[in-house]
């Protein structure tokens, strides 16, 4: 049971390093400052 939560931590870290790496590449369009309330839920 704790090896599967692991993995889906590991997962959900990833998927959020991935997000903050696009945002942060594409941060000077304006379009990453309307898209980021979407990312944020």
């Amino acid at each position: 049971m704790d090896f599967s939560f692991e993995i889906g931590r590991k997962t959900a870290i990833l998927c959020r390093d991935l997000i903050l790496r696009s945002l942060s590449l594409d941060f000077t369009s304006n379009e990453k400052y309307t898209m980021l309330p979407l990312f944020l839920g």
